[in-house]
């Protein structure tokens, strides 16, 4: 296609032509002439915006030969830049399988640690309880050692008072034959031993003279005592008694009934009758085999036995706890 510059050029050759070879009008002729400037305007219009375009063109290829030689100039930076993005979209798809398996993990350890402070807690209150159960274990502890404490006291105050009332008991009894009166401390309990024949004549229930002095000088010293019990007991040999009686029908009832009569001797000297015990053991407890008149000799007492009154003792174990 023919350009607005070439058919301005040839504008002047074709109205030579045109002209030379018809006749036109002055009307034909204006008209033309108003085509011609009409054209000459629009091709002169079409010009400066080729100037334009021009001018832009070279703008773009300005601009398009300094992008080409930034992206040569670049392109080692790119590639690298391409790479390292490739390098760190791998990293990250490694942390992003990393922190799922960190979050599936965290998930079991917070489980396990849950677990673990449970038992912890559990472990805390056992041993609140054990501290607090230790506690109470060390007050009933102390209690009882303050307790045994006093009860070492009362039995070593008792013992004291036992050996302090053989002592009397023996100067008592001193002028009566060793034979007759035997006294011996066995476990803190005074034993005071006394033969039948220093009491009794054969088979009787009633106490000779000679027996009932020893049993008043006796019974002065036990009078004293408020912190004993008085145990009488009756003992005889294993001989029948020569004549049954319906109050007395073997050695049994020889031994109680003998028990009583000392038990009223000692009453008379101020002995109160409330700790007194008065009981027969018969032939059933023997010092010596019956076997000889020696031994049935033996055998034939009456024992008294001076306990210590266990009222301290009950009193300090029933003594309600401080605790």
């Amino acid at each position: 296609m023919m350009t607005n510059r070439k058919l301005w050029a040839l504008a002047p050759v074709l109205l030579t032509l045109f002209f030379s070879t018809s006749c036109v009008t002055q009307g034909k002729y204006d008209q033309l002439l108003s085509q011609k400037e009409e054209v000459a305007t629009e091709s002169q219009a079409c010009a400066e915006a080729l100037e334009i375009s021009d001018e832009e063109n070279r703008k773009f290829r300005a601009r398009i030969e300094g992008l080409e030689k930034d992206t040569a100039r670049l392109g080692p930076y790119g590639r690298k830049n391409a790479r390292d993005l490739a390098k760190l979209r791998k990293e990250h798809a490694s942390l992003n399988r990393l922190y799922d398996d960190l979050m599936k993990n965290s998930g079991k350890l917070n489980q396990s640690l849950h677990a673990q402070q449970q038992h912890l807690n559990q472990t805390r209150a056992d041993l609140e309880s054990t501290r607090a159960q230790n506690e109470e274990l060390a007050r009933d502890l102390a209690q009882r050692e303050k307790r045994v404490n006093e009860l070492e006291k009362v039995i070593q105050a008792q013992k004291q008072a036992a050996q302090d009332l053989q002592d009397r008991v023996a100067t008592a009894l001193g002028s009566f034959a060793e034979n007759d009166i035997q006294i011996e401390n066995r476990n803190g309990e005074v034993y005071v031993s006394l033969s039948d024949k220093l009491l009794f004549g054969s088979g009787s229930i009633k106490v000779d003279p000679k027996g009932i002095d020893a049993l008043q000088k006796l019974g002065q010293v036990i009078s004293q005592q408020d912190n004993f019990e008085i145990v009488i007991e009756g003992h005889t040999d294993n001989v029948a008694i020569s004549k049954p009686s319906k109050y007395m029908r073997d050695n049994w009832d020889l031994s109680v009934i003998r028990a009583t009569s000392v038990a009223r001797i000692l009453i008379t000297e101020g002995v109160e009758p409330s700790f007194i015990h008065a009981q027969g053991r018969g032939e059933h407890l023997p010092k010596a085999d019956n076997d000889s008149p020696e031994n049935k000799q033996l055998n034939r007492r009456i024992e008294i036995i001076l306990k210590p009154r266990l009222a301290d003792f009950y009193q300090i174990l029933n003594k309600p706890s401080s605790i």
